[in-house]
C-alpha cells in the first residue's frame, strides 16, 4: 500500500497519455491503482475527544478562499440525506423524526418557498435519490418509491438483507433505471447493490470485507458511484483511499454541472470530515478515479477553537447549479457554498440571518396522535431483498404552505374625514357670502 502524506507529494505522477484517455479525474483508470492513505491532518497529535454542545454559533462559520456561503433553512431534524428533484425542489430525510421534508423552490431563484413535511412516517430514514420527480426513501425496513404526489410504494425490502440498518445510503443512474445501495452487512461484508426502478430486483455489483459502515454515495453520469465509508473514499470499494481512523466521512458529493462552483475545484472529490482538527467541509484532489492527497478545507467553524466541543456537524452534501448545499445533520439547518461574488456585486448576499429568508412552515406532527398503517405497492418481489416494510403512515392533513395574503386595513378615520371636509365646505360657504354683503 503506498502512503501519502504532507512530506511525500513529489512522488505523485501522472503521465500525459494517462490525461488524455480519461478526461474526467472520478472516472477509474483500467489500470486500477493500488489503494493509498492519505493524511488529513495531524489529529493523531491531539487526543482530546470531542463533545457536541447545545445551541448555534453561526458567526464563527467561514469558508475557503473564493468561496461565499449563506444559510438556506432550518428546523428539519437529524439530517441524514438530502437531495434535488429535476424541478429543483429539496427533499431532505430527517433520521431521528422519520420525517422527509419537501422544499420547493417555484421560481428558481435559489430561495425555498416553504418547508413541507410528508405525511408519512418512515422507519430512521437514512437514504435519498431522485430522478426526474421519482423520490426514492431507504428507511431501515425498505426502499420506497415516491412518484408525483402518488403516496410512497415498496420497492424493496431489507428486513432479509443482513444489514446492521445504521445507514442505508442511496444513488440513481443518470437515465433513471438502476437506483444504488450502499448496504453494510453483520458478515462484517460491505456491498453495493444495482436495483431496478421498476421491479426492484437487486444484483450485487461490488463487495469487500471491511469492518467500516459505507456512510454516502455520489453519482456520475456514467458508471457506478462514488463510495463513502467512514474512513475512507474511492470510485469503487476495491479501490479507495483510506484516512487514519481519527477522521471520520460524513458526506460525499462530486461537482458535477454548477455554474456557480470555482472551476479550480471542479476536480475534486467533496466530503464532510469529523476529527479531532475540525468538523469541516475538505476538497479532495482527485485523478483517475483516486484521492491524490490530502484536502483544503472549504467550510468550517463548527468546532470551538480549543477543538473540545462542536456546536453543529456537517453531514450530507448536494451539488446542485447553484454551488453546494451542506447539511449541519445536528441542528437541521442548510447552508449553500458557492464561488465568492466579484467585486462590485452585493457582498450582503453573502451572508443571509433566518430573518431574510421567510418561509411559511406547515407543521403535521400533532395532528394525529396514531398514524395509521400505509398500504404497500402490489408490485412483484423478484430478486427482491427483504420482506415487507411496516412503515407507518403519519398525518392525514394535507401538506402545503398557507399563504396569508397581504390586505390594506380599512381606515377608521373615514367618517371623521367626512365630516371635516363638510366644514370646510361650509365655512368656504360663510366667506363667501360676507364677501358679497
Amino acid at each position: 500500500m503506498r502512503f501519502i502524506g504532507f512530506t511525500f507529494l513529489a512522488i505523485l505522477t501522472i503521465s500525459a497519455p494517462s490525461l488524455w484517455a480519461q478526461p474526467s479525474p472520478f472516472q477509474t483508470n483500467a489500470n486500477t491503482r493500488e489503494g493509498t492513505t492519505v493524511d488529513l491532518g495531524s489529529a493523531s497529535k491531539n487526543k482530546m475527544t470531542v463533545r457536541l454542545r447545545s445551541g448555534k454559533s453561526i458567526h464563527t462559520l467561514k469558508a475557503g478562499d473564493g468561496l461565499a456561503f449563506k444559510p438556506l433553512s432550518q428546523g428539519l431534524g437529524t439530517i441524514s440525506a438530502l437531495v434535488m428533484d429535476d424541478k429543483g425542489t429539496v427533499y431532505v430525510a430527517d433520521r431521528t423524526g422519520g420525517r422527509v421534508w419537501r422544499l420547493p423552490d417555484r421560481n428558481q431563484d435559489g430561495r425555498f418557498d416553504s418547508k413541507q413535511a410528508l405525511p408519512q412516517r418512515f422507519d430512521t430514514p437514512s437514504g435519498l435519490a431522485a430522478s426526474g420527480q421519482t423520490v426514492f426513501v431507504s428507511d431501515r425496513n425498505a426502499i420506497w418509491k415516491i412518484e408525483g404526489v402518488h403516496p410512497p410504494v415498496k420497492l424493496a425490502g431489507l428486513l432479509q438483507a443482513k444489514s446492521k440498518g445504521k445507514h442505508h445510503p442511496l444513488s440513481v443512474s443518470a437515465d433513471g433505471k438502476t437506483l444504488y445501495l450502499g448496504l453494510t452487512t453483520t458478515s462484517g461484508v460491505v456491498e453495493l447493490l444495482g436495483i431496478d426502478t421498476q421491479t426492484g430486483a437487486a444484483t450485487l455489483l461490488q463487495k469487500k470485507q471491511s469492518n467500516q459502515h459505507i456512510v454516502a454515495l455520489a453519482g456520475l453520469r456514467r458508471g457506478t458511484p462514488w463510495i463513502a465509508l467512514e474512513h475512507g473514499v474511492g470510485s469503487s470499494l476495491e479501490d479507495t483511499t483510506e484516512f487514519n481512523s481519527s477522521n471520520t466521512i460524513a458526506g460525499l458529493a462530486l461537482p458535477l454541472g454548477s455554474s456557480e462552483w470555482p472551476a479550480a475545484l471542479n476536480t475534486h472529490v467533496i466530503v464532510s470530515r469529523l476529527s479531532r482538527d475540525g468538523y469541516d467541509v475538505l476538497a479532495l484532489p482527485a485523478g483517475l478515479g483516486q484521492i491524490e492527497s490530502e484536502g483544503e478545507s472549504l467550510f468550517s467553524g463548527f468546532l470551538s477553537s480549543s477543538g473540545r466541543a462542536a456546536w453543529g456537524v456537517p453531514g450530507a452534501l448536494y451539488f446542485d447549479k447553484r454551488g453546494l448545499i451542506v447539511a449541519d445533520s445536528k441542528n437541521g439547518d442548510l447552508y449553500r457554498l458557492n464561488a465568492a461574488p466579484d467585486l462590485g456585486e452585493d457582498e450582503s448576499e453573502t451572508l443571509i440571518t433566518s430573518s431574510d429568508n421567510q418561509m411559511v412552515e406547515t407543521d403535521t406532527s400533532e395532528t394525529s396522535p396514531e398514524p395509521p398503517k400505509m398500504q404497500v405497492s402490489t408490485i412483484k418481489e423478484g430478486s427482491q431483498i427483504g420482506a415487507v416494510s411496516t412503515l407507518d403512515r403519519g398525518s392525514s392533513l394535507d401538506v402545503g404552505s398557507t399563504i396569508i395574503r397581504d390586505y390594506k386595513p380599512l381606515s377608521l378615520d373615514e367618517d371623521d374625514g367626512d365630516k371635516s371636509d363638510e366644514k370646510e365646505d361650509n365655512n368656504s360657504t360663510r366667506q363667501q357670502k360676507n364677501k358679497e354683503k
